[in-house]
């Protein structure tokens, strides 16, 4: 299997100055955050993490930041999160089956202050995984729409992302549990085929996508070719907009 690519391009940022000044007073005014409800004068440096759980086979999960749950309702299979806010150094993510004590997922990240992260649960039953990503937004062009595509279906070939109607391939060879860099993309409706990368024959295909100027989306390519017997996540494709959730 290709090794698994968590980095980002290197664009010019996209202007998000606002938007952290909002985020600044937010932080100011409540002290709220992933472990504590409380008003703090001096306000914590946080950190920014969104949660996707594409695991096409499993139960609902529980989400917690070192010993804090941070969810209360079930953490169910194609649930986005959107960026939350989190103290900064060492973590570790910890996931459960909803209401159960039992570990499925763990990883440790240092979280860096105004940093932003993804993390992707993948995987089927006793092999699901946390993938996180440090998610890099830049752009050239900031007229034009930010995406890149993950790969969280556990028996599709390697994929190619392609302008439907086209011969053009935006994304090429991405292998399961792989994600791509972010990658521009004109502002409008949008078609997409994801083809089999080895012989170019159709998989499934996700139509009229509005893409908006100055936005970041990730694509997600989950469920099963072939769901298991009892199971219906069949394979498609879903548009998560990068947002802020605070």
């Amino acid at each position: 299997m290709k090794k698994q690519n968590y980095n980002v391009r290197k664009f010019p940022l996209l202007n998000f100055s606002w938007l952290f000044s909002i985020l600044l007073l937010a932080t100011i005014f409540t002290g709220c955050d992933d472990d504590d409800d409380r008003v703090d004068i001096d306000p914590q440096p946080v950190a920014y993490v969104s949660f996707y759980n594409g695991s096409p086979e499993g139960s609902a999960l529980d989400i917690y930041a070192d010993n804090s749950k941070i969810n209360f309702n079930a953490f169910d299979y194609t649930d986005y999160t959107g960026y939350l806010r989190f103290f900064t150094g060492e973590r570790t993510l910890r996931f459960t089956p909803f209401n159960a004590a039992n570990t499925v997922a763990e990883e440790t990240v240092v979280l860096v202050a105004d940093s932003l992260y993804s993390v992707f649960i993948t995987g089927q039953l006793g092999d699901r995984q946390a993938m996180i990503v440090h998610d890099d937004i830049r752009a050239e062009d900031t007229d034009n729409a930010l995406i890149r595509v993950l790969h969280a279906s556990p028996d599709a070939p390697t994929i190619n992302l392609v302008q439907t109607g086209t011969e053009t391939s935006l994304f090429n060879n991405i292998t399961y549990r792989e994600i791509t860099e972010f990658g521009e993309i004109t502002p409008g409706q949008t078609s997409f085929d994801i083809t089999n990368a080895a012989n170019g024959e159709f998989i499934t295909t996700v139509a009229n996508v509005n893409f908006l100027s100055g936005r970041v989306y990730t694509l997600i390519v989950r469920g099963f070719v072939e769901p298991p017997a009892g199971n219906n996540n069949d394979l498609s494709v879903q548009i998560t907009p990068n947002f802020f959730n605070l």
